[in-house]
């Protein structure tokens, strides 16, 4: 059986491109001197046949030769005339013109992405037992259950959705706040407007609290409050916060990848809150231009408070992610989307923690969590093409594994459990009868020539109309006698060949064998 691969997600953050990128790592490339043009021996068909369905843009980037990086510059792969059948000997392979130079290179690694990965359409399910959470955390989450804040401020309910865990630590942070609350009414007693208090809320919080500099990992409100670090989600927050200290709540908006607050009273005043100077810039500069504010095709929404802590817990999931612990990353991610239903990257990310979370069990040769992380993530969407496509790879392995132990009624019992769920998937139909061959192979290694051929006769009578049985035979009978006649074992590969010929009395190559044999032996 062809080797399939995986399909590994990269998690989204807020605050970062909105791309979802899915990576395929592919070794087996040769390279043609000759023409300078790589060759791609190993991409499975249902990668080809995605690429063919959709309208999605593919190529190739990060060319590299061992571990050394020879190009990042993506290369537009064509598609093909046809797609790649994984149990042909010799596929059709594509091939794409690149630099001379790489043709130099013996070996060489390509990954595959995937740009502009379509957002699946997720029916929330019950999929894992939640995480151990934090006593504050419950109760917050109880507290937000309808939609609403009533036993806890939204300062209070983002630093609790950061994370703070102890009310020692959430009463320190609530102080340290108030403390700059009380320098800003003392430096702006009064404002005229809400342009005028935008203005100087925006400026003393880059000069008194964010006074050092974004990173897009820094979520957590309270280490903005400690280290001065800060993203979108954190500098927003803050902001709302302090603006809500004069009696005026700006409205916090979100688009697919960012935050930020607008005023939308008589005059809409948008605040980039990560821009110290955002005032100061003028209309036509760049960043105003292209300001998600003021972009007609960019999808922007309005927050309610208990959303905004969604965002909280999104970022905190994407951190367990990276980190690949990904119970805690699906836990967090439920909850984000219990807080808001409509965010599109927390379903994304959430199906993106189950397919990963299956191929690191996978790898750790747990094939049957493997699975059932599979199925709950199918549950949630049956058309999410990378968990569509991981229930190939994980079964494969699943079945090389059982194989490899020589358990092969397992592997068969597997598959054909697997083919009654997909019957349309060919690893699962012609997977079968490579197991059936795989295990006459290791019967006939061990001079079990009946015990072999009735493996054969079983999946004859279980499959009566499939021709490939029998070349499964052929091929597995030819390959055993090859083996016999390498050891000088001349009895036994004639036994095997005249067995083999009485089966298939037609068979050019049994029939060619034979005769080679007998003049050999003469």
């Amino acid at each position: 059986m062809r080797f399939l691969e995986s399909l590994r997600l990269q998690p989204r953050r807020h605050c970062s491109a909105p791309t979802l990128r899915v990576g395929i790592e592919l070794r087996n490339v040769g390279v043609n001197t000759s023409c300078g043009c790589l060759h791609v021996e190993a991409l499975p068909q249902v990668v080809w046949q995605k690429m063919l369905s959709t309208g999605h843009t593919w190529s190739f980037c990060n060319v590299e030769f061992g571990s050394r990086l020879i190009s990042r510059t993506p290369i537009r792969l064509p598609m093909p005339d046809s797609v790649i059948n994984p149990t042909t000997v010799t596929p059709r392979a594509p091939r794409f013109d690149v630099p001379r130079t790489l043709c130099r290179c013996a070996a060489i690694v390509v990954s595959v992405t995937i740009v502009s990965f379509a957002s699946p359409d997720v029916v929330l399910a019950d999929a894992f037992a939640p995480a151990p959470r934090a006593p504050l955390e419950i109760r917050l989450l109880e507290d937000a259950s309808d939609g609403r804040l009533d036993q806890f401020t939204f300062l209070d309910a983002s630093l609790i959705a950061s994370g703070v865990a102890t009310p020692r630590r959430l009463k320190q942070c609530r102080e340290h706040f108030q403390m700059q609350c009380e320098r800003f009414r003392v430096q702006h007693p009064h404002f005229a407007n809400h342009r005028e208090l935008a203005i100087a809320t925006l400026a003393f919080l880059h000069r008194n609290i964010l006074t050092a500099e974004y990173q897009i990992e820094t979520t957590r409100v309270d280490r903005a409050l400690t280290t001065g670090h800060y993203n979108c989600v954190a500098s927003t927050i803050l902001f709302r916060c302090l603006s809500a200290e004069f009696g005026v709540v700006p409205v916090v908006v979100a688009t697919p990848s960012h935050v930020f607050c607008r005023y939308a009273e008589a005059e809409l005043i948008n605040v980039e809150t990560t821009c110290p100077d955002w005032f100061a810039l003028p209309l036509n500069s760049d960043l105003v231009a292209n300001h998600p504010a003021n972009q007609a095709r960019t999808s922007v929404r309005p927050l309610s408070d208990v959303q905004v802590l969604g965002k909280l817990f999104y970022n905190r999931a994407t951190d367990k992610l990276d980190a690949r612990e990904y119970a805690a990353a699906c836990t967090l991610l439920r909850t984000a989307l219990a807080l808001d239903p409509a965010d599109e990257a927390a379903r994304e990310n959430l199906l993106a923690a189950i397919n990963n979370w299956s191929l690191q069990q996978c790898e750790a040769g747990d094939f049957t969590h493997a699975a059932q992380l599979l199925t709950e993530g199918t549950d949630i969407s049956r058309e999410y093409t990378p968990l569509q496509m991981n229930d190939l790879h994980v079964h494969q392995q699943w079945t090389l594994h059982l194989c490899q132990q020589q358990e092969f009624g397992e592997a068969l019992a597997l598959l054909e459990s697997c083919y009654r769920r997909r019957p349309d998937a060919r690893l699962f139909d012609q997977g079968r009868f490579a197991v059936y061959g795989l295990w006459a192979e290791s019967l006939f290694s061990q001079g079990k020539d009946v015990e072999a051929l009735r493996c054969f006769d079983q999946a004859l009578q279980s499959h009566p109309d499939r021709p490939e049985l029998r070349q499964r035979e052929s091929a597995a009978i030819l390959r055993a006698v090859q083996r016999r006649l390498e050891d000088r074992q001349w009895v036994p590969a004639r036994e095997l060949l005249e067995r083999g010929l009485a089966r298939q009395p037609d068979h050019p190559q049994l029939q060619s064998m034979v005769r080679d044999l007998t003049v050999a032996e003469s």
